[in-house]
């Protein structure tokens, strides 16, 4: 007899276990998308011609990223051999090489344009690391527009902290639907009432009539309201 197989997708599935994580699960499944995007660049895509060109291209990672791709255990091979290439570039843009740019910018005349040397700082290509994580993001709040009524994501939408400002804004924009939109509006809403409500009862007992009651769940409402609107660890 076949097994029942589940009618969802992968990406349906991911979204509910990150929605029992702390904080945003868009920012959740963004963070472990990027750790194994850079895990896998470290290990088995240093040599690879176009992930070189494309780190030279952005002169790197962004900071969040490059501090998420120090963090890799045994992975300073792979950052030295990127990050040589990287500086490298940089070094030709400040005229090494007998003095000659990879993109010429002539030194300035009479009638030339004011020259900048910050203009060959500013990096021609994205962060990598970025372009794969916001189009993963993108594939997720797809996968939540389309299953708000869903009972299971529903209600485990409920009970996490919701949406963070940046992801719930990104949702507005991609939902195809005004319904889509006012159903995840409402979801947002309830799970903000509740938390306020947490913080109310958080703050009532920082009085002093009221400190031997002592915190139930209200106890780490103040840092789930940090984590659930900016999606910060």
């Amino acid at each position: 007899m076949v097994a029942n197989r589940s009618t969802h997708s992968r990406s349906y599935d991911e979204l509910l276990e990150a929605l029992g994580e702390r904080g945003c699960p868009i920012c959740w499944l963004g963070r472990r998308v990027s750790e194994r995007y850079l895990d896998g660049v470290l290990y088995e895509a240093v040599n690879d011609p176009g992930m070189r060109e494309r780190f030279r291209e952005a002169y790197g990672l962004c900071e969040p990223h490059a501090r998420q791709l120090a963090r890799i255990r045994s992975g300073n091979l792979g950052i030295a051999i990127l990050y040589r290439d990287v500086l490298w570039t940089l070094l030709r843009e400040l005229g090494d090489e007998e003095g000659q740019p990879r993109r010429y910018i002539p030194w300035p005349r009479a009638t030339a344009e004011p020259f900048s040397w910050e203009d060959r700082l500013v990096p021609r290509g994205r962060c990598p690391a970025c372009v794969q994580q916001e189009e993963m993001e993108r594939i997720y709040i797809h996968e939540l527009l389309q299953h708000l009524e869903d009972p299971a994501l529903h209600v485990a939408f409920l009970k996490s902290t919701g949406l963070c400002l940046k992801h719930l804004r990104r949702a507005m924009q991609q939902a195809g639907k005004d319904q889509q939109r006012q159903a995840l509006i409402e979801m947002q809403r309830t799970v903000w009432r509740q938390l306020v409500a947490e913080l109310d009862e958080f703050i009532r007992k920082h009085d002093y009539r009221f400190r031997d009651e002592g915190f139930g769940p209200e106890g780490d409402s103040w840092l789930r309201a940090l984590i659930g609107l900016t999606g910060a660890i």
